[in-house]
């Protein structure tokens, strides 16, 4: 249970208050698997359902901030050991829910081991007039970066969406890490800060911070390719870069830095 708090205070260190935090599948309750139960007994909650995700992370991090947490069910998997999400929302938020700086996300997921939290990004208020690298489908890519560091990439890419009502909840992302050689060496698809578009409503004007990673495979990595597309129809959305100029494969091209 302490996983998803301690990977949120690593992250949220030193920033500044008004920046929020949006936890989503937080284990609510856990029950190791076990064989036989003891009569009468059949699971005991950790935290019940009287856990405030306020509380949890003000007292853990020490900083008072707007804390909000979802339960999306797409990304819940079935595991040996029982466990309860606590949720505040049904995973769709209005304008006024929203920090006022934005918030931070971290995706809780369940594995054999337990629960691991990624943190995904981060949708943000400030706001910039700037030329985007590439318009890719309904986003615009205002700015990107891959570093190299001990076998993986870390990759990390700022997003301004489109009208919420022209982005379809099957619109997902597709980055690819190749080879010197043009090889595919890593895949890590998913939506912007791993949240399908119509489970989130931000405010016009604000940005999408994605973080990913792709862990390497022993070969230098050299470029990735960026798209965006219909993961139910497996169509790439048309994509033009910075003068306009159709990218034939539907891809904005980044070159991979070394880590500093």
């Amino acid at each position: 249970m302490s996983e998803p708090v301690e990977t949120v205070e690593a992250e949220m260190d030193g920033r500044p208050p008004e920046e929020g935090i949006l936890m989503v599948n937080l284990p609510n309750w856990m029950d190791p698997g076990r064989n036989t139960y003891p009569i009468g007994v059949e699971f005991v909650p950790v935290m019940g359902d009287y856990l405030f995700t306020e509380e949890l992370m003000g007292e853990n991090l020490k900083v008072d901030r707007p804390v909000q947490a979802i339960k999306v069910p797409d990304l819940l998997t079935n595991q040996d050991y029982s466990y309860g999400i606590h949720e505040q929302a049904a995973g769709e938020f209005v304008e006024g829910d929203w920090a006022p700086e934005g918030s931070h996300i971290f995706v809780v997921s369940f594995g054999e081991e337990g629960p691991e939290t990624k943190y995904t990004g981060q949708l943000t208020s400030q706001s910039v007039e700037t030329q985007p690298l590439a318009t890719l489908g309904p986003y615009d890519l205002l700015d990107a970066d891959a570093a190299f560091c001990d076998g993986t990439v870390e990759l990390v890419t700022v997003w301004r969406p489109g009208l919420a009502a022209d982005i379809s909840p099957t619109t997902s992302l597709f980055v690819q890490l190749l080879s010197d050689d043009g090889q595919l060496i890593a895949q890590a698809d998913g939506p912007p800060v791993g949240l399908r578009p119509d489970l989130i409503e931000m405010p016009p004007g604000w940005l999408i911070v994605d973080r990913r990673e792709l862990v390497g495979d022993g070969r230098q990595p050299a470029e990735i390719l960026i798209g965006a597309y219909d993961f139910v129809r497996g169509d790439r959305y048309p994509a033009v870069d910075e003068e306009r100029n159709v990218l034939s494969d539907g891809a904005f091209h980044l070159p991979v830095s070394e880590c500093n």
